[in-house]
């Protein structure tokens, strides 16, 4: 798995470490999604709105950063 990604993993396509002026990012802001599926350089993503599945997108790994849960 040389992508550092794994099934299962939460993910968002924005980098944590970006700040929108000097406010730092909230992850209540970010679109969350959990991976899937990988395949190659691929991912495929359950992006979640709450609880619930609002849709499922293949990504590019390298579009992709890992959320550590709290």
């Amino acid at each position: 798995m040389a992508s550092g990604f794994a099934v299962g993993d939460r993910v968002t396509t924005q980098d944590l470490g970006q700040t929108a002026g000097s406010t730092p990012v909230s992850l209540a802001d970010l679109p969350m999604g959990r991976i899937t599926a990988l395949s190659g350089d691929t991912a495929t993503v359950d992006w979640y709105d709450g609880e619930n599945v609002d849709a499922t997108t293949e990504v590019p790994v390298s579009q992709l950063h890992l959320v550590t849960e709290p």
